[in-house]
């Protein structure tokens, strides 16, 4: 008997595969390692990431677009990913709202939505304010008109629940991709010691607390690692050149491989999480889950994906307090608490099974 043909899930609004930098790509990552049984995944994706058009990238098939997925050639990129995932597909997992305000006419035309509305882009500094008030609208948009709304936190979700009179589905991200590794020759050539150094990754923005914690480590001796984009834009360049000839800091570019990243990330003594803006953040969970201990920005977002297990800060002084009683040996180690944590509630399976089911219940409804 020849088997049915498996219904497709389009996979919007991320960089694409093969993953390469931030929780979007890790998630799209993860959907094109299931098998399943009813259902393929359709990855839509900017040439930046893969030029490879109609291939294949584990088990899902690769659709490659001329535009970037970053910046404002977002929107652009979003919207001709439903027209194509429109035609293609029968179901649609957008992650962000660049594009979102163009859901109502996919729906009408019965495109079927899961949106991930990621972490309020609006109120993100980097925008000025006719660009905020665009995502705004397409988040409002988006959020009336999807079929399923996604929060990556309970904060969020709160935030949902109250400002559109909904319901939204919690998933936040997986964190047991990463690992524990020898960095003994990485740790070596940076003039690093394993436990002896305090470490971040992230985005080189305003909202991530860039100068107040560069500002900190400078009037400390502790040893600081930070890994960022400092050549996109004009901040980054500007904390660049401020604070790299400071003797205890090391400011490295990005870092795409997983474990050449993990070599010095997980040999960290203390992870510093700046982040002020959003819902679950993907290297925070990432921290916990190689139980790293953690000093993280005081907001309501941190407190809830760490589930009050870090440390706290939310000013220079407050911070440099941490850093003092870190470098005397002094600071509590709260690792294996968070680390317990993340394995019970930041795991890819878990992750994929709720974005499975969020289909599936669609899928019903269509029936």
């Amino acid at each position: 008997m020849e088997s049915l043909k498996k219904k497709r899930i389009a996979i919007v609004g991320a960089n694409g595969v093969p993953a390469s930098y931030g929780g979007w790509d890790q998630i799209v990552e993860h959907f094109t390692l299931l098998e399943l049984e009813n259902y393929e995944f359709v990855v839509y994706c900017t040439k930046h990431t893969n030029p490879n058009d109609r291939s294949i990238h584990n088990n899902a098939l690769v659709r490659s677009l001329p535009l970037d997925a970053n910046g404002w050639q977002s929107i652009p990129y979003d919207i001709y990913s439903l027209y194509l995932a429109w035609r293609e597909c029968d179901f649609v997992i957008m992650l962000g709202t660049s594009g979102a305000i163009a859901i109502p006419l996919f729906s009408a035309l019965g495109q079927k939505h899961v949106l991930n509305i990621d972490g309020a882009e609006w109120k993100r500094g980097k925008w000025n304010g006719l660009i905020k008030t665009f995502l705004w609208l397409s988040e409002y948009v988006g959020v009336k008109f999807a079929d399923k709304v996604v929060t990556d936190s309970e904060v969020l979700s709160e935030y949902v629940r109250k400002k559109y009179s909904l319901s939204p589905i919690t998933i936040a991200y997986g964190g047991d991709h990463v690992k524990k590794v020898d960095g003994s020759r990485a740790l070596s050539e940076a003039g690093l010691e394993a436990g002896k150094y305090a470490f971040k990754v992230c985005r080189i923005v305003p909202e991530n607390n860039i100068d107040l914690i560069l500002e900190a480590f400078s009037k400390s001796s502790a040893q600081f690692v930070l890994v960022g984009n400092f050549d996109s834009s004009e901040y980054g360049r500007a904390i660049k050149q401020k604070y790299q000839l400071v003797k205890n800091i090391l400011l490295l570019n990005p870092i795409y491989d997983q474990n050449a990243l993990d070599s010095i990330r997980s040999n960290a003594g203390l992870y510093i999480h700046g982040h002020s803006v959003g819902g679950t953040n993907p290297s925070l969970v990432e921290a916990m889950c190689l139980g790293l201990n953690v000093a993280a920005f005081d907001v309501d977002y941190n407190r809830a994906t760490t589930n009050d297990l870090a440390h706290y800060y939310g000013d220079v002084n407050t911070l440099l307090e941490i850093i003092d009683e870190f470098e005397q040996g002094g600071l509590q180690d709260r690792g294996d608490k968070l680390l317990e944590y993340a394995s019970q509630n930041y795991t890819w399976h878990e992750v994929m099974q709720r974005y499975i089911k969020a289909v599936e219940s669609l899928d019903q409804q269509k029936d």
